[in-house]
């Protein structure tokens, strides 16, 4: 394994573990030096100055993967041991999966105070980017009482931005969920490829006609309304909870759904 795929795979743990981006380029160049380093040193490698350094030094100190030590008057800074390292992740993992469990527990307080909290009007949530569409991909499958969805859906634009190992996930984890799709999609090759798998997939598709196309997704499931742009530029994602809008939309894909033949190969 070369020396960049190495650094790649120990960034993307270190970045699970909650480690920031500072952190990691800090830690990372210590853990490839086996002598304890001045702050000069590490400061001139790294490219930050000092101020900022000694702040991310003290903070992998308390982390425990940094130590310090003073040689004729000189600070130094030295990573713990490789092998150490694997006990650390671990240890970050458990203490994550405990802070999730707490998390969870207080969801339903949580919710509870904020419909307490809140006059009634309609709700708005922007997801910016591929990552917060994937956010809201999180809350169609989640929080769906109902277990439908009413979708118009552009597949071959979701294929082009999103990549196929999400793709797989999300079409594993819906269905997993009961979480059933009722599609109207773009007629292309890849929306009449995808339809092939309905059955397992949990979904049933009708293709509009060939002159309709768009690149977006628009679809209705409990009291929301789900919107999604997969404009290469700037992809977004936006979630509108009122229940006469989501009324509307659903309506209006059974008015749609009622007009087009049943899917053909």
């Amino acid at each position: 394994m070369s020396k960049d795929t190495t650094l790649d795979t120990l960034k993307e743990a270190l970045t699970g573990a909650g480690l920031s981006e500072t952190e990691i380029r800090v830690f990372t160049f210590l853990l490839q030096h086996e002598a304890g380093l001045r702050v000069s040193d590490i400061a001139r490698r790294t490219r930050l100055n000092r101020t900022t350094l000694y702040g991310i030094l003290n903070s992998l100190t308390e982390k425990g993967i940094v130590t310090s030590s003073e040689e004729r008057g000189v600070l130094r800074f030295q990573s713990i041991h490789p092998r150490s390292l694997v006990d650390y992740l671990e240890r970050a993992q458990e203490r994550l999966a405990r802070n999730a469990k707490k998390v969870a527990d207080i969801i339903p307080d949580i919710t509870r105070i904020r419909e307490q909290e809140e006059q009634y009007r309609p709700k708005m949530r922007f997801f910016d980017g591929s990552e917060g569409i994937k956010q809201a991909y999180e809350d169609l499958v989640r929080e769906n009482k109902e277990k439908l969805v009413y979708g118009f859906t552009g597949i071959h634009a979701i294929y082009n931005l999103m990549g196929m190992d999400w793709i797989d996930y999300i079409l594993k984890r819906r269905p997993s969920a009961g979480v059933k799709w009722l599609a109207l999609a773009v007629d292309s090759a890849k929306s009449r490829e995808m339809s092939v798998y309905d059955k397992e997939q949990l979904r049933v598709t009708k293709f509009l006609p060939k002159e309709f196309d768009f690149d977006i997704e628009l679809a209705a499931y409990d009291d929301k309304m789900f919107i999604v742009s997969y404009a290469e530029d700037h992809p977004w994602a936006m979630i509108i909870t009122d229940q006469r809008i989501a009324d509307t939309i659903k309506a209006l894909f059974r008015y749609i759904d009622s007009t087009l033949p049943e899917k053909t190969t």
